[in-house]
């Protein structure tokens, strides 16, 4: 799971932003609020990812 966050927050900036390819929700007449919440949200993720990924490093060096 380590690093899908990070693989998602590219995807939505290339796919929903970029590329216009899809978006999350296609129907709404507010696409743009649902594609910067999906975007929002993963590098939310990212961000905890990192922080969990050094702190198991961390644990894993004192052990």
């Amino acid at each position: 799971m380590l690093g899908a966050g990070w693989f998602n927050f590219a995807e939505g900036i290339i796919n929903h932003h970029l590329l216009q390819i899809h978006h999350v929700n296609p129907v709404s007449p507010n696409r743009l609020f649902f594609d910067l919440d999906y975007v929002d949200r993963m590098a939310d993720l990212s961000e905890r990812q990192t922080k969990l990924k050094k702190k198991i490093g961390l644990s894993a060096q004192l052990t």
